[in-house]
């Protein structure tokens, strides 16, 4: 049954699933036309007179915005709500938003929090904007970006090093978001693989005791612990193979469904023996700083390619959810919801076709604003 602090656990996060499926664009649709059929169905309106008060209330909660073309859905809001740190239960603590609204100007830090959970809040939000995931700048361009947020540059880089958001190369010629650094030659963003985030998420699905075995054993056995794992979680899957491809494109054209609708799986490192997994539609670009906001920590970085497959039992470009070498906590971006989508199959040319909802479900996956466009 677990702990009584196990169910406030759930209960504190019961909204996020709710949230993420108002924040897609067609599960919100078909919310709409739900609502709306039953309306008819029990013949249930909004008054005239009550109509402009109800929308003023809506707008004040967050979820409406009114422009040129009129009332809206302000699903940024949405995802922004999502992408929020997690507060300690009782802390009280700021939200992010809260924290850089207290400390920052015009887009320009005024003072520096005391407190150090605010203090690493404001500084990821810095990290976030002096740097993208995979950009490697030289010191003179970041001090340039940090330029437009504050009179002291110095200050604000030396504190971006020592908080772990931002990494310098052993020569100090250049800077990375943490992570991006040292598994920035060999840990490419593929179609079938990436880092596993080590976090506070749900279990992943299957597990297996022994290394596979190498060359083509270890790929049969990979994409065979695979398809068992989904199907034993109760999935209905659709194994495809093709041969090996070179860029995500090929391996979507090759299981005949657009970029969108391949998922990324990703690996991560948030500790000591601490990883998780991260799932990221093919067509956007995973993003350190909201997955490090979500976790709400800043110590994430990609394993390098041999600690994956121990982590996993898959080498990388077969990296998947079903069948790890043990349970991993598994974060998914919330795009991925409502459609079928191809994930990793164990093996190179080996891809799982499965339905997303279903299958984060049986990955007790976190449903979370984790990725930008393109």
């Amino acid at each position: 049954m677990g702990s009584p602090q196990e169910g406030a656990e759930r209960a504190r996060e019961a909204w996020r699933p709710m949230l993420a499926a108002l924040a897609n664009t067609e599960q919100r649709i078909l919310l709409a036309e739900l609502v709306a059929e039953e309306a008819r169905r029990t013949g249930a309106t909004v008054s005239g007179s009550r109509r402009p008060q109800a929308l003023r209330r809506l707008a004040a909660s967050g979820l409406l915005v009114e422009d040129a073309g009129g009332w809206r859905v302000d699903a940024g809001a949405l995802k922004a709500a999502l992408a929020a740190p997690r507060a300690e239960a009782g802390s009280g603590s700021a939200t992010g938003d809260e924290v850089i609204d207290r400390f920052v100007e015009d887009g320009r830090i005024g003072t520096y929090p005391a407190r150090p959970s605010q203090r690493l809040r404001l500084l990821a939000w810095a990290a976030s904007r002096a740097l993208s995931p995979g950009e490697r700048l030289d010191e003179a361009a970041v001090n340039r970006r940090l330029e437009a947020m504050t009179d002291d540059v110095v200050t604000l880089r030396r504190y971006l090093v020592d908080a772990g958001l931002v990494e310098r190369t052993a020569d100090g010629s250049a800077y990375t978001l943490a992570g991006d650094q040292p598994d920035a030659p060999d840990a490419p963003q593929g179609p079938e693989d990436g880092p596993t985030p080590g976090g506070a998420a749900g279990r992943g699905a299957g597990h297996r005791g022994a290394d596979a075995p190498a060359g083509a054993e270890a790929a049969d056995d990979g994409a065979a612990r695979a398809l068992a794992a989904a199907r034993a979680a109760g999935l209905e899957v659709e194994q495809t193979r093709h041969g090996r491809v070179s860029s995500l494109e090929e391996a979507a054209a090759a299981r005949g469904i657009e970029p969108r609708d391949l998922a990324k799986t990703l690996v991560v490192r948030r500790g000591e023996d601490d990883y998780l997994m991260v799932l990221v539609p093919g067509d956007r670009t995973f993003s350190w700083a909201k997955l490090r906001a979500v976790l709400g920590t800043n110590r994430l970085s990609m394993p390098d390619a041999a600690t994956a497959r121990s982590v996993t039992g898959y080498e990388r470009g077969t990296i998947t959810p079903f069948g790890a070498q043990r349970p991993l906590p598994v974060v998914a971006d919330l795009e991925l919801s409502g459609r079928r989508i191809s994930i990793g199959g164990g093996a190179h040319g080996v891809g799982l076709s499965l339905d997303a909802d279903a299958a984060l479900s049986a990955l007790a996956a976190t449903l979370a604003d984790i990725s930008d466009a393109g």
